[in-house]
């Protein structure tokens, strides 16, 4: 018999797994009526123009302070987030688009009012299963807290913490300088975050980076419509890189442009 929490709320381990500490989201349930019609069927899309319109907005959901498995709190899947846990707390959230679509993030409070979004993904998709790649998403600020101009050197020392990590199976850690020209034009969801505006572009980022997360440009697209590359920070230096057994999927993304 399946006690869980997720079968007495029944809700599928799909959409969030509350065994575990980083797979608590919170959870959103799509109306029962759309779920009869798949994703891509014209009755579903019909439905979803006659549902009251949904505004891009944020659950937060579970809190996970430092050293939670050690303090018999709960469990990680993951071995990269009981490591981040060590030195860092973590919050479970949801951006919720509309009825039907909605984005688990787990978000790494680094102190000062600033958080990260990040986590392992390919840099060509950003899928989620890879152990290879670690994307930085995006670093914001609350607008609850002090003005401060220190989060960039915040996330030096966060990118420093991962790459100390037993075992890291990560070979680089990557991020797309994105400035304010580009947040409004391609993210207006993050607005939901109801972030602190720094009023940076994307130009004096790459410089802030390259200064402080000794950030080079590779020579992969960033997949932006309005072009551009990823970069890579070169602060990350595993002290005990795992070994993989296959080559590098995306070489690209280590080669300096």
């Amino acid at each position: 018999m399946d006690n869980s929490i997720n079968a007495l709320l029944g809700i599928p381990k799909s959409v969030c797994d509350w065994d575990y500490l980083d797979t608590s989201f919170p959870p959103i349930k799509t109306p029962r009526f759309m779920t009869e019609f798949p994703p891509n069927d014209p009755m579903r899309e019909l439905i979803m123009k006659s549902m009251p319109k949904m505004e891009y907005h944020w659950m937060m959901g579970r809190e996970i302070p430092v050293m939670s498995e050690e303090k018999g709190i709960g469990q990680f899947r993951s071995p990269t987030w009981r490591w981040i846990n060590q030195a860092y707390p973590l919050e479970t959230s949801r951006l919720v688009e509309n009825w039907d679509s909605s984005y688990p993030f787990l978000q790494t409070d680094l102190g000062g009012g600033y958080w990260l979004q990040s986590g392992a993904m390919k840099p060509d998709t950003l899928r989620t299963d890879t152990d290879r790649a670690f994307y930085l998403c995006f670093l914001y600020q609350k607008k609850s807290a002090a003005d401060r101009a220190d989060g960039t050197r915040r996330l030096a020392k966060f990118i420093r913490h991962l790459a100390k990590m037993p075992k890291c199976p990560y070979e680089v850690v990557y991020l797309r300088p994105t400035g304010e020209e580009m947040l409004n034009k391609y993210s207006p969801h993050l607005q939901a975050l109801k972030y602190k505006h720094t009023f940076h572009t994307t130009d004096q980022l790459k410089k802030i980076y390259e200064r402080v997360l000794k950030a080079k440009k590779t020579k992969m697209k960033d997949g932006l419509v309005a072009g551009g590359f990823y970069y890579r920070s070169e602060l990350f230096q595993p002290t005990d890189p795992k070994k993989h057994k296959t080559k590098f999927p995306w070489p690209n993304l280590l080669a300096s442009a």
